[in-house]
């Protein structure tokens, strides 16, 4: 009985542990659009700006506050049903990596100038790829912040999107000095 009782709280212990990492990545998958959407709404403070800089600062934060909006949606679906895996299944669609990279590295250039990073990114081969359009952006809307958060004023951010060709698989590169 002391055995059964044992593993018991053993699988417990692990049920809690699993939990308790589950909150710490939400957490910092909630932390990521929102850091966006602060600094993009500090960088349309800090200057006066044209209609059209202030329409596209605009869109940024609707953008942001849509993908907010998944990993909300993602959450209340996980605390629907956890057992029901077929729900959370990945949908498949051509996604351009090209145009992912380049919104994300708009939505940081002002992280990056207030720390004074320079960030450059080059689209060597453009890709499509299969996937699911949010997931994809939140990926690499923490690979670059993450990368900003970790380089010292003065440094540089390169994201490069590579092809290759022999294998036909998508290589996207972030590197931090």
């Amino acid at each position: 009985l002391s055995h059964t009782l044992n593993l018991l709280l053993d699988r417990i212990a692990h049920f809690l542990q699993q939990r308790k990492d589950f909150l710490a990545n939400a957490a910092h998958e909630l932390r990521t659009p929102l850091a966006a959407l602060r600094s993009t709404a500090e960088v349309a403070l800090r200057s006066q700006r044209t209609t059209r800089e202030y329409q596209d600062l605009l869109g940024t934060i609707v953008e942001e506050s849509e993908s907010l909006e998944v990993l909300v949606s993602q959450l209340l679906l996980l605390a629907e049903t956890e057992a029901d895996t077929e729900r959370l299944m990945l949908t498949g669609e051509p996604v351009a990596m090209a145009e992912l990279i380049e919104r994300s590295c708009d939505m940081f250039v002002g992280v990056a100038e207030s720390r004074a990073i320079d960030l450059r990114f080059q689209i060597l081969h453009s890709a499509t790829v299969k996937g699911n359009r949010h997931h994809l952006r939140q990926v690499i809307n923490n690979l670059v912040d993450n990368s900003l958060k970790f380089t010292p004023a003065g440094g540089r951010v390169d994201i490069t999107l590579d092809v290759d060709s022999s294998s036909e698989n998508v290589c996207l590169s972030v590197r931090d000095t």
